[in-house]
């Protein structure tokens, strides 16, 4: 529960495909980016990163940008999964799970629609959601992510964010994203 109105619901698609959250208004707290990392443990086969980059450009806001491959259709049978943990940056040892969610790629794309068109306008994804999402080779330009959205009630912290895209039950791709709230 603790970052139900942080990570999860809008942007964290496209934390595995271009990542994301959603919006609920203007808070104190800062985010800062500690890494954003393709998992060298998954090979290719499902999604090629290519360039796509996330770089700080404000407080709180931070565009995406670069190319990525979606090498198959993703559809009912494959998942988004994002856990977030605890995190210790300095050891590199994540502590335990604050929240964790799945749901299958198409039912994430509908939920989303309206963070959708955004990104659509930043990129050359289809200009409609459609099911399964198609393959290809898709280009980002400088999607803005701004994450002046978290509740007050927050806890500071550092916390890591594994988003994967799952097939059936097997992880074919992770984004590791490391993160500091103050």
């Amino acid at each position: 529960m603790l970052f139900k109105a942080f990570l999860i619901e809008k942007y964290f698609f496209w934390w595995l495909l271009l990542a994301t959250t959603e919006v609920l208004g203007e808070a104190d707290l800062s985010i800062e980016l500690n890494s954003f990392e393709v998992n060298k443990n998954y090979d290719t086969t499902w999604i090629d990163w290519n360039t796509m980059r996330m770089k700080k450009v404000g407080r709180n806001d931070y565009v995406f940008t670069g190319d990525l491959s979606v090498n198959r259709n993703l559809g009912n049978e494959q998942k988004v999964s994002l856990m977030i943990f605890a995190y210790d940056g300095e050891q590199r040892k994540k502590g335990m799970v604050v929240y964790a969610n799945e749901k299958n790629v198409c039912t994430f794309l509908k939920d989303h629609d309206d963070i959708y068109t955004p990104i659509v306008q930043a990129s050359n994804l289809p200009a409609e959601y459609v099911c399964p999402f198609p393959k290809g080779n898709y280009t980002v330009d400088n999607y803005s992510l701004n994450l002046d959205f978290l509740p007050s009630g927050t806890p500071k912290g550092q916390y890591m964010i594994e988003a994967s895209l799952k097939n059936g039950m097997m992880a074919v791709s992770r984004i590791d994203i490391a993160v500091t709230i103050s």
